[in-house]
C-alpha cells in the first residue's frame, strides 16, 4: 500500500512509519515544520512538509496513489490547554481540510487517529464503541469535533472513514529526539537512566496502557483489511488496566533486566492499591478484525526497549 502518516515525525506517528516502511509498504511522512530528517528515519520513506491548514495544489500531488491517510498531525494537550481556539482549528478545521482533499483525490481510507477521552473525565465503567461521548476538556472537544467531519463522510459513502480512539500509548519513541518524554513510561525510563531511581506522581491513578506495538498492529489490520468497519469507530487499547505504581515496578524490572541496575522508587503519596480498575475499554470490535492484545508481555518488551534506546543515547 502508499500510506501517508500526518504527523510523521511525532511520538506515535514516528513508531507507525518505522513499522509500514518495514512491512514493505510505501510511506510518506508529513510534518508542519520540515528542518532536519529525524536521525533514525527509515530509509526509503519520504518525509515532506504539509500545512493541513494551508493545502495547496501542490500538496495535492502528495496524494496522488495514496490508499491511505492515517491522520495523527493534531494539537496535543497542552497546546490544547493553553490555547483552546487555535487548537480547535488546529485538529478540527485541519482535519476537515485534510479529508476533503482526500476524498477530491480518491484516496480510499482516512484514518483519524483520536482519543478515548472523547468518553468523558474522568472515566468510568465500560465504554464500547456505542457509549455516549462528554468531551470535558480542549484537547478532547477538538478531537471529537474532527471525528465528526469523518463520521459524516464515511456515512455518506464517500470515503472509508475511521476515528481510532486511542488509550494510553506506552513504549519507546522511534527516535530520542522526540518530545514526549513527558509521557509515563518515557518519563520513569528518563529517570532510571539520569538519577538511578524513580520519583512517581499519583501512584495509585489507573489507566488502560497499550503497547505501541499493539497500536501498529492494530492500524495494520484496519488498513489491510476486509472486515465490516460499522461506523467506523473503533477503540485502541491494551486491555490492560494497571497502576502509574505498577508501571513502575515493571520499570524497576526493566532497569534491572537492561541496565543491571537496582532502582528505588519513591512517591510523596501514600500507595493504596484499589480493588479494581475504575473503567475498561472494550476492543472487542478490533478483536473481530484479528487484533490481539500483547499484554504484560508487550509491556516489558516496551519498557525494556526504551532503556536501551536512553542508554544507546
Amino acid at each position: 500500500m502508499k500510506i501517508m502518516i500526518t504527523g510523521a515525525t511525532g511520538y506515535v506517528g514516528g513508531r507507525l512509519t518505522q513499522y509500514f516502511a518495514r512491512q514493505g509498504h510505501s510511506v510518506i511522512g508529513t510534518t508542519r515544520s520540515l528542518r532536519n530528517v529525524p536521525l533514525g528515519w527509515p530509509e526509503g520513506a519520504k518525509l515532506v512538509r504539509l500545512d493541513s491548514l494551508a493545502l495547496t495544489k501542490k500538496d495535492a500531488l502528495l496524494l496522488e496513489g495514496v490508499d491511505a491517510i492515517i491522520h495523527l498531525a493534531a494539537a496535543n494537550e497542552v497546546r490544547s490547554r493553553e490555547d483552546p481556539e487555535a487548537a480547535m482549528l488546529e485538529t478540527c478545521g485541519g482535519t476537515r481540510r485534510l479529508l476533503e482533499l482526500a476524498i477530491a483525490e480518491g484516496v480510499g481510507t482516512f484514518a483519524f487517529m483520536s482519543t478515548i477521552h472523547v468518553y468523558g473525565s474522568p472515566l468510568r465503567g465500560r465504554y464500547d464503541e456505542t457509549a455516549i461521548t462528554r468531551a470535558a476538556y480542549p484537547y478532547s472537544i477538538s478531537h471529537k469535533a474532527a471525528e465528526d467531519y469523518v463520521f459524516a463522510v464515511h456515512d455518506a459513502g464517500k470515503i472509508r472513514g475511521l476515528s481510532v480512539r486511542l488509550s494510553n500509548a506506552i513504549g519507546a519513541p522511534a527516535w530520542k529526539g522526540i518530545d514526549r518524554w513527558t509521557l509515563v513510561g518515557n518519563d520513569l525510563a528518563r529517570q532510571v537512566v539520569s538519577s538511578g531511581k524513580m520519583n512517581i506522581r499519583s501512584p495509585n491513578q489507573w489507566r488502560d496502557f497499550v503497547p505501541m506495538k499493539d497500536v501498529c498492529q492494530a492500524m495494520a489490520l484496519l488498513l489491510e483489511g476486509d472486515g465490516d468497519l460499522s461506523d467506523g469507530i473503533f477503540n485502541l487499547g491494551g486491555d490492560l488496566a494497571l497502576t502509574i505504581m505498577d508501571i513502575a515496578m515493571l520499570m524497576q524490572n526493566a532497569a534491572k533486566t537492561v541496565l543491571g541496575m537496582d532502582v528505588e522508587i519513591t512517591s510523596q503519596e501514600v500507595v493504596a492499591r484499589s480493588v479494581q480498575c475504575p473503567y475498561t475499554i472494550n476492543v472487542e470490535r478490533l478483536r473481530r478484525f484479528g487484533f490481539a492484545p500483547s499484554g504484560h508481555v508487550g509491556l516489558r518488551e516496551e519498557l525494556n526497549r526504551t532503556l536501551e534506546l536512553l542508554k544507546e543515547a
